[in-house]
């Protein structure tokens, strides 16, 4: 929130007026996730001012202590950024791997976890996400990079996951790879 700062408000009208500018532009380029940093209070008041007008966008909120570059600076080498990217990713591996236990359960055969099978998946183009844990990366890495190179020339996503975290040890749980299907390639 470059150029405004809490005490920099001279009545609340202009907050608002601030707010409200603020509130335009992203609804204008409806970002899926947006960071709002800066030093001082006015952020938490800019949280529950985009909350209460039921913005869409993810929004992180973050304490720095300076504005401009200078804190943009500050965001970047503070590993702020990376953080965020890092939680985002996992939220998004654990959504996928709770996709694939779903459809497990669902037994539509659009999930392969048996390594043959998601070989065949990929074969097919079928793979819309396949994944895979570090550990099966690192052991089976000539085999695992041509299913990768497979799933990536039919425009497949590719998701490695850390078994340090919960949704790489059930994928771990499940052989370490799955696929989910775009559709049933049996």
């Amino acid at each position: 929130m470059a150029g405004k700062s809490g005490k920099g408000f001279r009545s609340p009208d202009m907050k608002e007026k601030y707010f409200e500018k603020i509130f335009e532009k992203v609804a204008e380029v409806s970002p899926s996730k947006a960071i709002f940093a800066g030093p001082g209070f006015a952020k938490e008041e800019l949280a529950v001012y985009l909350k209460e007008k039921r913005l869409k966008t993810k929004m992180f909120f973050e304490q720095i202590n300076s504005v401009g570059i200078t804190g943009i600076n500050e965001l970047i080498k503070s590993g702020i950024i990376d953080r965020l990217i890092a939680e985002i990713q996992i939220v998004k591996q654990t959504r996928l791997v709770e996709k694939v236990l779903e459809e497990i359960g669902k037994e539509r055969g659009l999930c392969e976890i048996a390594p043959k099978r998601i070989a065949e998946a990929v074969e097919a183009g079928a793979a819309s996400h396949l994944l895979v844990t570090d550990e099966v990366l690192l052991s089976e890495r000539e085999k695992t990079e041509m299913l990768l190179e497979k799933v990536e020339e039919f425009s497949g996503e590719i998701h490695i996951l850390s078994v340090k975290n919960d949704a790489g040890k059930k994928l771990k749980g499940l052989g370490g790879m799955a696929c989910i299907l775009r559709f049933v390639a049996r």
